[in-house]
Order: C-alpha cells, then structure tokens, then sequence
C-alpha cells in the first residue's frame, strides 16, 4: 500500500483504538493486515 493518506487513517484509527483487532475491525480490514502493514512501515522508517 502506498497510498499515505490511507496509510495516516489507518494509524490514526490505530491510535485512538490502541489495539489491533478493533483498529482493523473500525476499518473493515482484517488484523493480520494492518498488523503486517504496520510491520512494513516500522521497517521503512528503520532503513531511513
């Protein structure tokens, strides 16, 4: 995914649900998914 402006919404919901499973759920998005994207991302940031 590299639409950042969805990639912001799915952090920000993460962020005010603080917890994957409900993030995902709020999002229609399955958890492994967002969990997988937040990997990916915490992996880019580290090679910067």
């Amino acid at each position: 995914m590299n639409d950042s402006e969805t990639v912001l919404h799915f952090i920000d919901v993460l962020l005010k649900e603080s917890n994957f499973t409900r993030a995902a759920s709020e999002l229609y998005i399955s958890q492994p998914y967002l969990t997988q994207l937040i990997k990916r991302i915490e992996k880019s940031s580290e090679l910067r």
